[in-house]
């Protein structure tokens, strides 16, 4: 009798964690083909996507694969510039799986630079 009660045990054991959720799931990275050139730099810039960086210099045109959590968010950062410049991320035209980007740089007259941020897709 004890081994029959012991087999119910362990088959109410085994089908609840059956019926439990899987929370191990991993989230599927989404691929994105980034497409970008960088204009009016005078000197190098350092520019991160999510958690990589790229240097870039003057007239530097670039082309990477990225991979996100999601298609729609893609954050990219100038973290590094030319101290008499500004720079910023524009982004043109997205499509499906393919991001154009322009990094633009201005002259400033004082050293109040700071970084932008682009989150879009």
């Amino acid at each position: 009798m004890k081994y029959i009660i012991l087999g119910f045990a362990m088959l109410a054991s085994i089908g609840w964690h059956m019926l439990q959720p899987n929370t191990t799931k991993q989230n599927k990275l989404a691929q994105i083909q980034v497409h970008g050139k960088v204009q009016g730099l005078q000197g190098r810039l350092v520019l991160k996507i999510e958690d990589s960086y790229l240097n870039l210099d003057a007239y530097d045109r670039f082309t990477f694969l990225a991979q996100v959590a999601s298609k729609e968010r893609l954050t990219m950062q100038v973290v590094a510039q030319p101290e008499k410049q500004r720079c910023e991320v524009l982004k043109s035209n997205p499509t499906e799986n393919i991001m154009h980007i322009n990094i633009s740089c201005q002259g400033i007259t004082d050293n109040t630079a700071k970084n932008d941020t682009i989150v879009a897709l």
